[in-house]
């Protein structure tokens, strides 16, 4: 498997995750008193914002009205890494996010929030042993942190350490089994040539996702493509 296309699966799983990726979705939409047309999530580094433009023009407000304000940061910079999935642009978003990670890791160094979305976006930079190097520091502080071990899963496939990534990644499901989880599980079965374990783990990752969300849809249309591999040319048209 090329390595452009584990970047596809880091960039939608591990932001989410990226990101790749990322078992360890939340859905629990939240609106700001502040701005009650904006819909975001609980402060986790998985989580998807359900309107990320408003919720990029709601913490850009916050930042300009409170420079100090370390969450808006981090949550303005998730989003940033959202609307880079989900519009492809990753020339546009991806700087933003990564300055406004850094603006959070000047404030705070040790912010947890902070400290793995820069791990995150060090997969997405293709700078894999610097993401190993951070996450596994992470996984030290947090060792029950499923967000930091998606990014693993990420960095070892990348660095050729499949072994390691399968370890990762049956942690992460006995962590928080879910849409990221199965993803990257799938991935690592196609990767060991087991296709039918990767359509199997695809169609968990499928059913464990909100209809209608971004990160649904890309799991729907891989396992299309994992169904086209196999030459079931009924299933790959039903599913896209």
């Amino acid at each position: 498997m090329k390595t452009h296309k584990l970047t596809s699966i880091i960039t939608g799983l591990a932001l989410t995750g990226v990101v790749v990726v990322a078992g360890w979705l939340a859905y629990s939409w939240l609106k700001p008193e502040e701005a009650p047309d904006v819909a975001q999530v609980p402060a986790t580094p998985a989580s998807l914002f359900l309107n990320a433009e408003s919720s990029a023009a709601f913490y850009e407000d916050r930042i300009r009205k409170a420079p100090d304000d370390l969450e808006a940061y981090t949550r303005l910079a998730q989003v940033y890494l959202q609307l880079s999935r989900q519009t492809g642009d990753e020339t546009r978003f991806v700087p933003l996010a990564s300055e406004r990670i850094e603006q959070a890791l000047a404030r705070n160094p040790d912010d947890y929030y902070a400290q793995v979305l820069h791990a995150s976006l060090l997969n997405i930079l293709h700078r894999f042993d610097e993401a190993r190097g951070e996450a596994e520091a992470l996984a030290k502080v947090y060792p029950h942190d499923s967000a930091v071990q998606g990014i693993l899963v990420d960095a070892f496939v990348e660095l050729g350490d499949y072994e390691a990534a399968v370890t990762a990644s049956d942690q992460l499901l006995a962590m928080r089994p879910g849409l990221a989880a199965y993803a990257r599980a799938s991935y690592l079965r196609e990767l060991h040539g087991d296709a039918a374990g990767a359509i199997e783990a695809m169609e968990l990752a499928v059913e464990a996702g909100v209809p209608g969300q971004e990160d649904r849809t890309w799991a729907l249309m891989h396992l299309g493509t994992l169904y086209l591999g196999q030459g079931d040319l009924e299933s790959a048209e039903r599913i896209y």
